[in-house]
């Protein structure tokens, strides 16, 4: 809601306010779904009450978005303080760049009414409760409800962040996408991450991607899913770590049941705590009529790891390529009747005991070598590289991501766990006394990683206080002591502003998963301004992102301009973007390509003439140790997308008053403050590896637990 007025900020122009109602007036389909902006401030138009009337306002299968919420402090906070009741196809978003926190105790209920043969679709996203929940009643016919991309400061003591319910005879849709879910110690008994429980004949269940940490405890279980139904049950690439929570993921069936697909796959769970009369574990399946598939999960440093509980079953399937260890109580607990599911190629070590299971094939009993007990990823000795199963992927249709969004089998043969090793190595390089020289800084490594003299890196600068002359320049990088040798250099193409001490550079080097190239503009690839690319990872795809950085070699020249990417026809181009200057040959380029579909891979884009463009993911909100690599393009999605000449530097701002710590694009300059041109965008590449690295080492430190 309004908060206190910057006195900087109390003129706006009542031409552009005009103009804005014009414009969303015009916007309106007549017979169309719509996007309703709340609160509407214009005194024109629906949405001008509270978000419930709204809401009411909206017509089935609109979109409602919840704005800023003043004319003339534009920030990206907004307050909700309402409870709401969804009872029709709706979807209730946060706008782009929108931090909508609803505030402590407030949440929604999503209870569409029945009417017979009429299905609903509900869609609640990119918004953030404190302490607040989302309910789905749902007693429909074939109905979707989809929570995403959600953040839950903390859970309601004893309740349910995200409670999913069905009645008999309906037909549900669940699913629960990339959701964070942290929880604090409030003593509370049966706290609930995400539950999902359907009465129903048949049920379609995704819960992935999700995040739910309990560092401080607070939590009983994070997953819990008990469904009746036949039909997919999919539990994949979720994280869950802390303490002394009683349950992980949890599936159960009632012993009067249809038959289900229940995947568990590429989840990773650390830190479950039980007594020794409990039945609960990192992972506990209670199944009677099911083909299973257990694969690729890591379940590490609690009391129990993975355990099929006593059942009368009918159970087919596989438990593979799982990494189980660390477990004081339990391994792997097989009760009787479970004959019909194999396993092969688990790590299993470290457990006080292990019940009723009989090694499979390509089982290993050795150390797992993790990094951490908070960020159990395998390190480059662990016996669980290369050490799984591709068979049992090939059995589900294989899962091309592991846990941290890093692609699968990339060494060859996939690995045991819920990560997979490879990809690139990124960290961020800090500029000191001992490595900077005149216009540049030297590295030899890069985090705890040591390059080689053909890395072909590609950077990003980091905002730094009191550097706009610095930040205004474009960075490339060298070969200083010649072709072969370290170390490696990153520079300003303007050799005038020398590097100083203290500076930050996220940089990243191209590997297995994360391909890129050395580009040489020469005769026959230059038309113009534009240098055309050539990869099988970018010809034709228009959706690639990808990031460029100049690389002088040995010799240079410099190449003192600002340079994007441009697709057009079916081929990329790397451009000037200043429209003045040809690119000349002899210039060469690096060039990191992210993974195809990855989530960890998306552009961002400017509007308005803004100074600064919010880069919001899992991977980065409140991560201020992360590195991602940011780098100019021409939006394809755009009819005329425009020149970017504008130095830019990514930003890192703590969260306050629920909303989280974010990064940020932003617009430098060595002089006037400078904004980027409407409609300037973006690539973004992360390295999941390194973000839920570091961000794992910090909270370890910050709560003491180790």
């Amino acid at each position: 809601m309004p908060r206190p007025v910057h006195p900087q900020r109390r003129f706006a122009s009542l031409a552009i306010i005009a103009l804005s109602v014009v414009q969303i007036l015009l916007t309106q389909p007549a017979f169309a779904s719509a996007t309703l902006t709340w609160p509407n401030l214009l005194a024109l138009g629906p949405c001008q009450a509270s978000l419930q009337a709204c809401i009411d306002e909206a017509a089935p299968g609109d979109t409602v978005q919840i704005g800023i919420d003043d004319l003339f402090v534009t920030d990206r906070y907004t307050t909700v303080n309402e409870n709401l009741a969804i009872n029709k196809s709706l979807t209730l978003r946060g706008a782009p760049g929108i931090d909508a926190i609803f505030t402590a105790g407030h949440g929604i209920t999503i209870t569409p009414p029945f009417v017979s043969l009429v299905s609903y679709s509900v869609a609640v996203e990119n918004i953030t409760l404190d302490r607040g929940s989302i309910v789905v009643n749902d007693a429909t016919f074939s109905s979707t409800f989809r929570v995403e991309n959600v953040r839950f400061n903390d859970v309601p003591s004893d309740q349910v962040a995200i409670d999913m319910l069905s009645t008999f005879g309906s037909s549900s849709n669940f699913q629960v996408l990339r959701n964070v879910i942290r929880t604090k110690p409030h003593g509370a008994t049966s706290t609930v991450g995400i539950r999902v429980n359907p009465q129903a004949l048949n049920a379609s269940i995704t819960v992935s991607g999700n995040r739910v940490d309990a560092m401080r405890g607070g939590l009983q279980q994070a997953i819990v899913i008990v469904s009746a139904a036949t039909g997919p049950i999919t539990v994949s690439n979720n994280t869950i770590e802390g303490r002394r929570f009683l349950a992980g993921i949890y599936l159960g069936q009632p012993v009067s049941t249809g038959a289900a697909n229940a995947w568990v796959i590429n989840n990773s769970i650390s830190g479950q705590h039980s007594d020794a009369g409990s039945g609960y574990s990192a992972i506990t399946l209670e199944l009677h009529n099911a083909d299973a598939q257990v694969i690729n999960n890591t379940a590490v440093y609690g009391s129990r790891g993975i355990s099929f509980n006593p059942v009368s079953p009918s159970v087919s399937g596989v438990l593979a390529n799982n990494i189980v260890a660390f477990n004081s109580i339990t391994g792997l607990m097989f009760s009787a009747g479970y004959a019909g599911l194999s396993n092969r190629n688990n790590l299993v070590f470290g457990n006080t005991a292990n019940f009723g299971f009989v090694p499979g094939a390509g089982t290993l009993v050795t150390d797992p070598l993790l990094i951490s007990r908070g960020y159990p990823r395998p390190t480059d000795l662990s016996p669980a590289i290369n050490g799984g199963s591709d068979s049992a992927l090939a059995a589900i249709g294989f899962d091309p991501f592991d846990v941290d969004g890093q692609p699968r089998v990339l060494l060859g043969t996939v690995d045991i766990g819920a990560y997979e090793a490879g990809y690139g190595i990124t960290a961020v390089h800090e500029t000191n006394a001992d490595n900077i020289a005149g216009n540049f800084t030297s590295l030899s490594s890069l985090g705890d990683r040591a390059l080689v003299p053909s890395a072909e890196l590609v950077v990003t600068a980091l905002h730094s206080a009191g550097e706009s002359t610095a930040l205004a320049q474009n960075l490339g990088v060298w070969q200083p002591v010649g072709a072969g040798n370290l170390p490696l250099a990153i520079f300003h193409e303007n050799p005038s502003p020398v590097m100083h001490s203290g500076r930050r550079i996220a940089v990243t080097v191209p590997g297995f998963g994360l391909s890129g190239f050395l580009h040489l503009s020469k005769v026959g690839n230059i038309f113009s301004q534009y240098t055309q690319l050539s990869d099988s990872a970018l010809n034709g795809h228009p959706a690639a992102i990808a990031v460029a950085t100049h690389n002088y070699l040995v010799t240079g020249p410099y190449h003192d301009y600002a340079i994007g990417l441009e697709y057009s026809g079916t081929s990329w181009y790397l451009r000037n973007e200043d429209n003045v200057v040809d690119m000349q040959p002899g210039r060469s380029f690096n060039i990191v390509i992210a993974p195809a579909l990855s989530d960890n891979a998306f552009r961002v884009v400017a509007s308005g003439g803004t100074g600064e463009i919010p880069v919001a993911h899992p991977l980065l909100d409140d991560n201020a140790c992360a590195a991602p690599i940011v780098g100019r393009v021409a939006n394809p999605d755009a009819s005329s997308p425009p020149l970017n000449t504008t130095a830019f530097s990514l930003d890192y701002r703590a969260g306050s008053d629920g909303a989280p710590g974010r990064w940020f694009v932003l617009a430098e300059g060595d002089g006037a403050p400078v904004s980027f041109p409407n409609g300037a965008a973006f690539n973004v590449i992360l390295d999941g590896e390194q973000a839920n690295r570091c961000r794992a080492d910090d909270t370890i430190f910050a709560d003491s637990f180790d």
